[in-house]
């Protein structure tokens, strides 16, 4: 059985529910397949972020290649998503990108760059 989720639904339920079970949910419609756009975004911060593991240590890291991995983050983040499925792709990605710099989720100003993309798919004139 197929169940049509809204965005405001899906919006409701997201400001219910506590950030950490934003990968269940987005599990649950992942069976929508990404646009090649978003695919292309995700590899590439991917792969920049794979260039600054090869690095040790916070001194050996040249500041073009943290600025490549902060532009593919923001690239990620900033790209336009067809559908509900796709943003919860995209939310989860960066959710466990920026869970790995910061920690958990704290009501800071940390993990920007979710709140981001959700204002750009939920307010897309601002």
């Amino acid at each position: 059985m197929k169940t049509n989720i809204s965005r405001r639904s899906l919006a409701a339920g997201l400001a219910l529910a506590p950030v950490a079970g934003l990968p269940a949910l987005a599990g649950a419609v992942s069976g929508a397949p990404m646009s090649e756009g978003l695919t292309l975004a995700i590899k590439r911060h991917k792969a920049a972020c794979a260039i600054m593991e090869s690095h040790y240590g916070p001194t050996d890291l040249p500041d073009d290649i943290c600025d490549a991995e902060s532009e593919a983050a923001k690239a990620v983040a900033l790209f336009p998503v067809a559908n509900d499925a796709e943003l919860l792709t995209k939310l989860r990605y960066l959710l466990t990108y920026e869970s790995k710099l910061w920690g958990a989720p704290t009501p800071s100003d940390q993990f920007g760059l979710v709140a981001v993309a959700a204002n750009l798919h939920f307010n897309p004139e601002a």
